[in-house]
């Protein structure tokens, strides 16, 4: 009979397995059902440019989009075709890819189970979901920054010595998310914020301390630096873009910010109707997060691990606030990759209360 330790050892991948193959289905099924939309229809116009094409014709047209994610699409449907189901498989896959990191990436900082459950929830998460069924970046965004913020964590912070490889790694990761959209700064600058906040509470030597935060501003201004370029060309253009959309209207307020990026980040682009149902229906599932992260925080607030999750996951939503005073235009969808982080965070939260967490488990996975 198997002992249980060999059970344990195929089980975890079995689960990971089960897991990916529903995270798959739910973006791979009837990809194609629905027609492009404009946004899409724009990004196959510009993939299919050269370089020089795409940035003449995105200062002609004050696209607000930087390039990464069409260069990038322009490959692949150079390999692959056009046609709906070719455009929109990118970001199926990096939609799934997004799963697979948010199990690692929880894997590592706690343990097997905490990345399963955090995988679990990244895989069914309705709005992660329907932006990984469309031609944008979104998806693309949310792997390529956790990536970044993983690399960094995991090789880079407290090494004795810097490994030029995961360096480059993250380096490369987050030019590329910054150069697919530009909000991806705030999830950069919600990382800094979370290494200052971990040595300000900690008892490490100063001189440990300054060099692990310049690891950080050393990957932050290589990956500035590479779109750096594109921005100083294309920035009044884009910013009057940005400034002349359909959607921008008068500046939010506090309630009505939280409201709209609740209901987004709950109930998916679906809670934009705002019906009733719908409203309460977030209400809970928000409750039910919170009860989640909460237990996580409170098991693990001596672990620095914990305090820079909190802080990748609501930094980013209190610096978009103080963004829309800008350019008031700030969608749920700029801030989808605070999910593997709060997915992490409610895993470690469900895993700690044990079979006490069945109902909040469940409950989420329903709502």
């Amino acid at each position: 009979m198997a002992t249980e330790q060999q059970r344990r050892s195929w089980q975890a991948p079995l689960a990971l397995g089960v897991i990916l193959a529903v995270a798959a289905a739910l973006r791979l099924a009837a990809l194609a059902r629905a027609p492009l939309w404009w946004d899409e229809g724009n990004n196959v116009y510009f993939a299919h440019a050269t370089l020089a094409e795409l940035l003449r014709m995105s200062r002609a047209t004050m696209d607000t989009d930087p390039p990464a994610h069409r260069l990038m699409l322009k490959l692949w449907l150079w390999l692959w075709g056009d046609g709906a189901w070719q455009l929109r498989s990118l970001s199926a896959l990096c939609g799934v890819l997004g799963v697979w990191l948010t199990y690692a990436w929880g894997r590592w900082l706690y343990e097997r189970r905490v990345g399963l459950v955090a995988a679990a929830a990244a895989a069914i998460w309705p709005v992660f979901v329907y932006h990984s069924r469309e031609g944008k970046p979104y998806s693309l965004v949310v792997l390529l920054a956790g990536l970044s913020a993983y690399l960094w964590q995991r090789y880079l912070d407290r090494e004795p010595r810097m490994r030029l490889a995961p360096w480059l790694g993250a380096a490369s990761c987050a030019a590329l998310a910054l150069g697919a959209h530009y909000y991806v700064a705030l999830f950069m600058a919600a990382q800094g914020l979370g290494l200052l906040i971990m040595l300000a509470v900690g008892r490490g030597a100063w001189r440990e301390a300054w060099r692990r935060l310049w690891r950080w501003l050393s990957v932050q201004l290589a990956a500035v630096a590479l779109v750096a370029p594109w921005m100083a060309l294309t920035y009044e253009t884009a910013l009057s873009g940005a400034a002349g959309l359909p959607q921008v209207g008068v500046r939010q307020s506090l309630i009505s910010y939280g409201r709209k990026l609740l209901l987004g980040l709950v109930a998916g682009p679906g809670g934009q109707e705002e019906s009733a149902a719908t409203v309460a229906l977030a209400a809970v599932a928000a409750a039910l997060m919170a009860l989640a992260v909460l237990a996580a925080v409170v098991s693990g607030r001596r672990r620095p691990a914990t305090r820079l999750l909190l802080t990748l996951a609501l930094a980013p939503l209190a610096l978009g606030f103080a963004a829309q005073q800008l350019v008031p235009f700030v969608q749920t969808r700029f801030f989808l990759y605070i999910i593997p982080p709060l997915a992490i965070l409610a895993a470690a939260g469900i895993v700690r209360l044990g079979r006490r967490a069945i109902p909040v488990a469940l409950g989420l996975a329903l709502v």
